[in-house]
């Protein structure tokens, strides 16, 4: 099987997608610090993805950005995923500062067992509201969590 490389990149650059709420050329100058990128593509009605390149020029993992209304609320999911390892605390950071931003929010969910979904063995996932609010208390707040 044949892998993605670099040259396979030829898709018009993607500078903004409408509906979501991601600096797509911000994204991916941090997405850089993971890597070679490849150019963000569309992803579904309202998304980008991206491919990451190992020094080779051999595709080894992908981000998945998307927005979608939720019970009221606009949120943004973020996906890193690679070919040979789960992502590291550092990759899913990067993820968060890519997407996110210094300032927004951004959870891991640990869904029961019943609602689990797995498309992917080696992928991580973050999920925040758009506004950037939590609909978390502040548990820190008292000094203690």
């Amino acid at each position: 099987m044949r892998h993605a490389t670099l040259a396979d990149e030829d898709w018009p650059l993607l500078r903004e997608v409408e509906g979501l709420d991601v600096d797509i050329p911000r994204m991916m100058v941090v997405l850089g610090f993971l890597g070679t990128v490849g150019r963000a593509n569309r992803f579904g009605p309202c998304g980008a993805d991206v491919r990451i390149y190992a020094s080779s020029g051999v595709c080894n993992g992908s981000v998945i950005v998307t927005q979608a209304e939720h019970d009221g609320a606009e949120w943004i999911h973020a996906s890193i995923a690679r070919e040979n390892h789960m992502p590291t605390y550092a990759d899913l950071a990067r993820l968060h500062a890519a997407v996110f931003g210094p300032e927004r929010f951004a959870f891991q969910v640990f869904a029961p067992r019943s609602e689990h979904v797995n498309i992917h063995a080696r992928a991580l996932h973050l999920w925040g509201r758009a506004d950037g609010t939590s609909p978390l208390p502040a548990f820190g707040a008292s000094g203690t969590i």
